[in-house]
């Protein structure tokens, strides 16, 4: 979803290439913009919530997705926005609390690798027009095919 953020966003690609410095925080936030996890628990005991009621033993799938996109907690959550001054566990992309993701370091360091040699050994790109974006559902979300033309 990164790469595709970037394909996407050519403004974006052009700031991490000339000032690399940004690129943790950049991680940060297209990792709290795209996430690829989410969780699902079993309710502990029956609820309603604004009308539909909830059986203890019931699962509740919580897209991560959902709390990274409320207005409450972030200011223009469908923007990426790298000056956002996140830190690393301001978001729920990993989790929170007891839940959170035991590898969610690993996975931030990956990241910010990842930005840093890509961008730093690969010309600019886009996506291709004439070919489809493909996407896979489920508690873990995949690109499956991101078809990009470098420049």
């Amino acid at each position: 979803m990164v790469a595709m953020h970037l394909a996407r966003h050519p403004d974006d690609q052009r700031l991490l290439r000339g000032q690399p410095d940004l690129i943790p925080a950049a991680a940060d936030e297209l990792m709290r913009r795209y996430p690829s996890a989410s969780v699902s628990r079993n309710a502990v005991a029956d609820m309603d919530v604004n009308g539909v009621t909830i059986k203890a033993g019931d699962i509740v799938y919580l897209p991560s997705m959902l709390h990274n996109l409320d207005p409450t907690c972030f200011d223009r959550p469908e923007e990426a926005r790298f000056d956002r001054g996140l830190n690393p566990i301001h978001h729920t992309t990993f989790g929170a609390g007891a839940h959170r993701c035991v590898g969610a370091g690993l996975a931030r360091m990956e990241m910010i690798v990842f930005l840093d040699e890509w961008l730093g050994a690969l010309p600019e790109f886009t996506i291709d027009p004439a070919r489809p974006v493909t996407m896979k559902a489920g508690n873990v979300g995949s690109l499956i095919s991101l078809p990009l033309i470098w420049k």
